[in-house]
């Protein structure tokens, strides 16, 4: 069976049950102390402890000194940790199918964190590149897993600009789940990877804030940078956004071989160096592959890795748009939006959903021949200007907003609120990154941006 088979199998076919209304998001949200350095972790854990408390969460993971890192909500799901170390926490939000219920309940959560947390100097902040990232500590938690990420990352350094080992500990991403039909597969695929440029136009929020003495950098989305330099991107087309045109479900099928097999699933997790997954599917169990695995949370060990169907249950693809194990799409293309406008990533989304070919065919007016991943590498670098004049760019934006709106109004729910960042944007040509770097330049403080971006 070629591998394009197997993942139709095993991702697929099990779409044919879903209702194609259902969503999922997840918030990377920085902790960030205002004094420009770290959060101490028993400040962290205990703004944890205390949502626990408040919204009788259960208490899941601990690290290896015994503090709490990880809360399930029995009630719905929702699903709140640490991600990598303690200057980021994670909302997985159970699926869903109101906005507004969804952002409730978050907002609640948040409010309460930040709560806890203002007394130590300390907020959580819209942010898709942690601020104190160059001083503070990006140790990993102690825990088996994040410890072998860094080991990991270490195995296959790309010794640039934006190579750090622990990157995992300060690019914070707004990531979208939708379900969708078999049928509806391509045109999923292939209109939110053409809408990827359009994603960075609206919210890309990572720029590196220049030390001392240095010039404000060009970069809105250096978040993309920190991934294209880690290990994960010395497979080619293994990041960013799809190039292909997707007109069938065996294009999608094709599309995730491509990218990259580089764990075994928990527990017992191992890495190894990344390869594509076809060749992965087709290597027989008594090759070996040399890998990596956590004696304790301390020590990393070789080992080596007999190729199994079983790892499919470990896959993750970094690509922007992806098939997941929980059998939706996943659009991870967005970074970590400012606290008052976190909802606004998903609610562009499903409202383009009601109106695929439409938005299509306005992005396909504009008559570019740069591909999906040229467009966004040009308005990460802040180069935009280079893709189309700016009203003509202006007008698309507009559109586009236009016809979410549209959509998320025949949802009949009342989403199109979410959407109200999204006009000044589009008028103005300005993510939330942009907006910052602009401010940085008339001589605002980095916390000034920190603390706005806090707010909601």
């Amino acid at each position: 069976m070629h591998a394009a088979e197997i993942l139709f199998e095993r991702y697929v076919e099990p779409m044919v049950r879903k209702s194609g209304s259902d969503f999922g998001i997840e918030l990377e949200i920085p902790l960030v102390a205002l004094d420009g350095g770290s959060v101490e972790p028993d400040v962290a854990v205990a703004a944890l402890e205390r949502l626990v408390e408040t919204f009788a969460l259960e208490p899941g993971k601990r690290d290896a000194s015994g503090r709490l890192v990880a809360a399930t909500n029995t009630r719905n799901g929702d699903f709140i940790a640490f991600e990598y170390c303690f200057h980021m926490i994670e909302l997985a939000l159970a699926p869903g199918q109101d906005l507004n219920e969804v952002a409730e309940r978050s907002y609640d959560y948040l409010r309460c964190m930040q709560q806890a947390l203002a007394p130590e100097g300390v907020v959580l902040s819209g942010l898709g590149l942690h601020p104190n990232f160059q001083t503070m500590n990006t140790d990993p938690l102690e825990v088996s897993n994040y410890r072998l990420l860094r080991h990991f990352a270490q195995v296959h350094p790309k010794q640039s600009q934006f190579y750090h080992r622990d990157f995992f500990a300060f690019v914070n991403a707004s990531q979208v789940h939708v379900d969708c039909s078999v049928d509806e597969l391509p045109d999923v695929f292939r209109v939110y990877s053409k809408l990827d440029w359009i994603f960075a136009l609206l919210f890309s929020n990572s720029i590196v804030p220049p030390r001392e003495g240095e010039a404000v950098g060009p970069w809105v989305g250096s978040r993309d940078l920190f991934y294209a330099d880690s290990v994960y991107g010395t497979l080619e087309g293994n990041l960013g956004p799809h190039d292909r045109d997707f007109r069938s479900v065996t294009d999608v099928c094709e599309a995730m071989a491509d990218l990259a097999m580089w764990k075994t699933p928990d527990p017992g997790l191992i890495c190894f160096r990344p390869l594509p997954l076809r060749d992965y599917l087709l290597m027989p169990e008594t090759e070996t592959l040399p890998g990596w695995f956590m004696e304790d949370w301390t020590k990393p060990r070789e080992t080596v890795v007999h190729p199994s169907l079983e790892h499919l249950e470990g896959f993750k693809g970094f690509k922007n748009i992806t098939l997941t194990k929980h059998k939706t799409v996943e659009i991870r293309s967005f970074c970590e939006q400012p606290l008052r406008d976190a909802f606004a990533p998903a609610a562009f989304v499903l409202g383009c959903r009601e109106h695929l070919l439409e938005v299509e065919e306005v992005l396909d007016a504009l008559g570019t021949s740069l591909s999906n991943s040229e467009l966004r590498r040009l308005v990460n670098v802040g180069r935009q200007e280079e893709i189309a004049p700016a009203a003509e760019m202006r007008k698309v934006l507009e559109r586009l907003v236009e016809l979410s709106h549209r959509g998320l109004q025949e949802r009949g729910r009342g989403e199109e609120v979410f959407l109200k960042p999204l006009y000044r944007r589009a008028e103005q040509l300005e993510c939330p990154g942009g907006h910052a770097l602009r401010l940085l330049r008339s001589g605002s403080s980095m916390r000034s941006i920190v603390e706005a971006y806090a707010e909601f």
